[in-house]
């Protein structure tokens, strides 16, 4: 994968919008590419997002073990501990990276 300005991988990047648009439509199979992502770079919004995948296919330890990990990177993360509550219902999707670094305005 090509390396961008940062110290993470821009493939991360492409891997985890590809799984994560993915998600959103409801296609079968997404946890390879957020699996993919998450080995490039583990993140509180891999994490989630991969609980979710795997939610749907019906692995409920797994998914959840992916929320609490999720939280545990990020604590307060309000995606993935909704997640950890939500029984039965549809579970929060992150769509964006999290900032990890400040934006111009913070500088």
């Amino acid at each position: 994968m090509f390396d961008g300005p940062l110290p993470y991988t821009e493939g991360w990047k492409r891997v985890f919008f590809e799984g994560t648009i993915r998600l959103l439509g409801g296609v079968e199979g997404v946890e390879i590419q957020l699996m993919e992502a998450e080995r490039l770079r583990p993140t509180p919004e891999g994490a989630n997002n991969l609980g979710v995948a795997l939610y749907r296919k019906g692995r409920e330890d797994e998914c959840m073990a992916q929320f609490a990990l999720a939280s545990r990177r990020l604590p307060g993360y309000r995606d993935a501990l909704l997640n950890q509550r939500l029984e039965g219902r549809s579970k929060l999707i992150t769509t964006h990276p999290i900032r990890s670094h400040a934006s111009r305005n913070q500088y």
